[in-house]
């Protein structure tokens, strides 16, 4: 009778990293930033959520983006959980600190 391996069974502590950053753009998150937005986080296999208030919304969803009807001056908090999510929110950081991708620096890292 042949002997019986074990598998052995390989556990991943999930990563998660959150970020609070307060907008300060002119116009805030609408269509054409949220549509920046998603495609920069369908970049990373992440799980990635922007909270404003009360709501939360996939960052890979432009109408769950809109949703949350973040403004000039609202603060958001950023989170993302995955292999790559310390890099997501790197990248969304920057997104954010160059205007949504229309203005020069606009964002105020509220995290000390």
């Amino acid at each position: 009778m042949p002997a019986q391996e074990t598998a052995k069974v390989k556990t991943e502590v999930p990563l998660l990293f959150s970020k609070r950053l307060t907008v300060l753009n002119r116009i805030g998150l609408h269509l054409r930033t949220a549509a920046r937005l998603v495609k920069t986080a369908s970049a990373f296999d992440a799980e990635i959520h922007i909270a404003s208030g009360r709501r939360r919304a996939s960052a890979k969803s432009i109408l769950g983006l809109l949703a949350l009807e973040v403004g000039n001056g609202k603060e958001v908090t950023v989170t993302a959980e995955g292999h790559d999510a310390h890099e997501a929110i790197c990248k969304i950081k920057c997104f954010f600190a160059k205007g949504l991708g229309e203005e020069e620096s606009q964002v105020k890292d509220v995290t000390t």
